[in-house]
């Protein structure tokens, strides 16, 4: 079994991402400033006033790039489209720690030196983004930089919560369509010929309007190590047999009801295999080899 650091726990926290601006390390960095309403609704001015006219209506949990600030006022950029907001009505966004032990760097690099690390559900916020990098907030006054790997924001939060609803609902209407299909051919075929057409049917793909169900042989892994795909293998990502599950599907596992994507591969993932990635050898152990159900979201 191989295993990975990085579990992505599901919790509801507060949005907005990073203060813009130059930090120096062992480099000069620019970082973008942006944040996220916190408003069920918010209008988009032509200026930094009331008086202005609208121009546009954000939705509670969109996020903006800060591009100038006028007092009580900041200018945006959504897209390529540019307005005034008023600031009362967005802040920065908040994630928490998903591994163990996360090291917080001077500046955003592995070249950077440790400063100090942090526990596993530590709550921070971010205030610069620099590539794959966050400058945080962390224990009311301090700062550092980690990798965003190893934290989930607000806004992934709700996008796997979007999807898993999505999935859950899906799967909900796939088994109401069997129940009613196994109705049917248990009134047309005999005792015996039902019982093996109903074993027939779970060993392979049942086709639905949003994706396909599969019965699947599921071990896990962890460990800190590269997937197949080039990426950092987290709580959220499997391993399959790219023959079956192309890389970059996403998974839904009612098991665990959420999404995952197919991101690795292994010698022993051959056909309908899978191996999910957890947070520690102990989770792997007690997860151990088991036939689960999963649907293929595409």
């Amino acid at each position: 079994m191989r295993k990975n650091k990085n579990i992505k726990t599901s919790l509801i926290l507060t949005i907005g991402l990073a203060v813009g601006g130059l930090y120096t390390s062992t480099h000069t960095v620019h970082a973008v400033e942006r944040e996220v309403v916190r408003t069920e609704t918010l209008n988009v001015r032509k200026g930094p006033s009331v008086e202005e006219s609208k121009i546009e209506i954000l939705d509670k949990g969109t996020v903006v790039e800060i591009l100038e600030k006028n007092k009580e006022w900041n200018k945006i950029k959504i897209e390529e489209n540019e307005g005034w907001i008023h600031s009362d009505y967005t802040s920065n966004e908040k994630a928490t720690v998903t591994v163990d032990k996360l090291n917080v760097r001077k500046g955003p690099s592995i070249k950077d030196s440790k400063i100090e690390f942090l526990s596993k559900g530590t709550d921070v916020e971010i205030l610069e983004v620099e590539d794959d990098w966050y400058n945080v907030k962390y224990d009311d006054k301090k700062t550092g930089w980690v990798n965003e790997e190893y934290v989930l924001t607000e806004t992934q939060v709700r996008q796997l919560e979007k999807e898993t609803s999505v999935a859950k609902k899906s799967v909900d209407q796939n088994n109401n369509t069997v129940v009613s299909n196994n109705t049917v051919n248990n009134n047309e075929l005999s005792s015996n010929d039902s019982k093996n057409n109903n074993e027939e049917e779970k060993a392979n793909f049942s086709n639905n309007n949003t994706g396909r169900l599969m019965t699947v042989n599921a071990s896990a892994y962890s460990g800190h190590t590269i997937t197949a795909t080039g990426t950092t293998p987290r709580w959220g990502t499997i391993a399959v047999d790219p023959s079956v599950i192309p890389y970059g599907t996403r998974v839904y596992i009612p098991k665990f009801d959420m999404v995952f994507i197919a991101e690795d591969c292994g010698g022993a993932i051959k056909g309908n295999k899978i191996d999910i990635f957890m947070n520690s050898e102990s989770d792997c152990n007690s997860f151990g080899r088991q036939n689960i159900e999963i649907q293929i979201l595409g």
